[in-house]
């Protein structure tokens, strides 16, 4: 047997039985898999810090590049290095110190500025609650006088959730859920210790991660190009990098506008809650920024609970909230978010609407906050792969083009088809005229 076919029939083989094997693996995959589920799961967790790690570094990374851009022209400036490139080298450990420290002071700050609020207002609605939920009664009979079918549907249950709400906390409800639930509870507090002990270490194990990549950055981004080129050539590689540019452009500029725009729409709320004499500004200021960084749910998520909290002291301080949170949202979606963050992803509302939900049905609340801006990266790859292909087939590129009306002038240098159709009949019985003639004049000759 010669060479060429034993390579050939090996290859025939090897084919085969990687087939063989990639079906056998999808069958245990299907069979087994909540098992592999769970392994994947648990990989994942081992990973978390790194991945954490990761995503703190990029979020930290302009601050960073600022640090070390202006301690390193101070170190050129007072002769501590030589030129600019070993004066950065030299400042990249500082600066990445420097930035986590100032990250950790602002996340300090703001909880230490949320949380005696945050109590301080719950305390407040505990003690208030009694004179609160009377008042509210009271005017909810004014309301429904005229109305006695309906107060006499409504105030029953308003009555029974004030006593439940009361119960709850003069602690007679709450001491007999502690004595039912004291097994569970101590067996939680256990894995509630042990969770923030890991916690504490993978938030470590994620900043000594930050340090590295931020120290390295360069390094790792030139081993990836370098892996890149190695697999798939240049034209890929250079796709998959412009990609990559692309992505980081978006991500970069939507995480900067989100945090601006939220920062912009909680100092409005502030004041305006103080100028309108409204209850708990700075909790309610504070709730508003924090949700308003999810997009299309997160001004209604942050409302909600503020209109609650609002409600339970003045129902007509909860009123004017609502009308100046419908207002203000009003602004914020079609003045103060278009200047600062502007058309950063090229979505319209409908996928904006549908890349929350998709990805925050698999990612959870990362998913919320990224999902806008990583359906944007894949979308952008789409479009260039249609675009490409179209123009393959010399076809407008334009979406305006494929409209109903411009179908028909969509390849201009063209003959309709129906007309094309007809010259290749005739084409075809011209030809089948002329190979007859040509038949007959050989017969002729021959004869």
């Amino acid at each position: 047997m010669k060479r060429p076919e034993i390579k050939k029939y090996i290859s025939w083989g090897v084919t085969a039985f990687c087939v063989l094997a990639a079906a056998i693996l999808l069958y245990f995959f299907c069979l087994r898999w909540d098992h592999v589920m769970g392994v994947i799961g648990g990989f994942m967790s081992m990973l978390a810090p790194f991945f954490a790690g990761v995503l703190i570094a990029y979020l930290v990374n302009p601050f960073f590049c600022f640090l070390n851009r202006h301690l390193s022209k101070m170190f050129v400036k007072f002769h501590w290095a030589k030129d600019m490139e070993t004066a950065q080298h030299k400042c990249r450990g500082l600066s990445s110190i420097l930035a986590l420290l100032v990250i950790l002071l602002v996340i300090v700050s703001i909880f230490a500025i949320i949380i005696p609020e945050a109590y301080r207002s719950i305390k407040n609605i505990i003690n208030g609650f009694d004179v609160n939920s009377a008042n509210l009664g009271e005017r909810l009979k004014g309301w429904l006088h005229n109305y006695p079918q309906a107060e006499e549907f409504v105030m029953p249950y308003y009555e029974k959730i004030v006593t439940e709400i009361k119960n709850w906390f003069q602690g007679g409800a709450m001491m007999d859920w502690l004595k039912a639930s004291a097994g569970p509870i101590l067996s939680g507090i256990y894995s509630g210790v042990s969770t923030v002990v890991s916690t504490i270490v993978n938030t470590f194990i994620a900043f000594i991660v930050t340090v590295y990549i931020l120290n390295s950055k360069q390094t790792f981004l030139a081993q990836s190009r370098k892996m890149l080129y190695a697999i798939g050539g240049k034209k890929t590689a250079d796709a998959v990098l412009s990609e990559c540019a692309y992505a980081h452009e978006v991500f970069g500029r939507y995480i900067r506008g989100a945090l601006a725009d939220s920062f912009v729409l909680g100092c409005v709320v502030f004041m305006l809650m103080n100028i309108l004499g409204l209850p708990y500004p700075l909790l309610v200021a504070v709730i508003v920024a924090m949700t308003n960084v999810i997009p299309f749910f997160g001004p209604y998520i942050g409302a909600i609970p503020s209109i609650i909290l609002i409600l339970l002291v003045d129902p007509m301080a909860a009123l004017k909230f609502t009308i100046m949170i419908l207002i203000l949202q009003q602004v914020e979606g079609n003045i103060i978010s278009p200047k600062i963050i502007g058309n950063s992803t090229g979505l319209n509302g409908f996928w904006v609407l549908f890349s929350i939900i998709f990805f925050g049905k698999i990612f959870g609340f990362l998913g919320l906050l990224f999902g806008v801006p990583m359906f944007a990266v894949v979308y952008h790859i789409v479009t260039n792969w249609a675009s490409r292909r179209l123009k393959k087939k010399h076809m407008p590129t334009k979406t305006s083009e494929y409209t109903s009306a411009g179908l028909v002038d969509m390849i201009p240098d063209e003959k309709n088809i129906e007309d094309a159709l007809d010259d290749a009949l005739d084409v075809g019985a011209y030809a089948v005229d002329a190979s007859g003639d040509s038949g007959e004049s050989e017969n002729e000759e021959n004869h």
